[in-house]
């Protein structure tokens, strides 16, 4: 839910924003890829997102509230 979300709060209004998920019946696993029109991510971030809690720099996630995507 998260994912989705920031991506619609972060785009711009008429942005487009494109969801892909792809089964690999193999190997059981799902890859999801969501594209948008944001703000993205610092690079120096990226590699942090997926740790609970984790939010960039305090300047930009303060206006908007939540707690990242934990």
């Amino acid at each position: 839910g998260n994912l989705l979300h920031n991506a619609i709060r972060y785009s711009p209004i008429s942005g487009t924003i494109e969801l892909t998920v792809v089964e690999n019946k193999p190997t059981q696993q799902v890859q999801f890829t969501m594209r948008d029109e944001g703000m993205g991510i610092p690079p120096n971030d990226q590699l942090r997102v997926f740790e609970r809690f984790f939010r960039t720099d305090r300047s930009r996630s303060s206006q908007s509230g939540g707690s990242g995507l934990g």
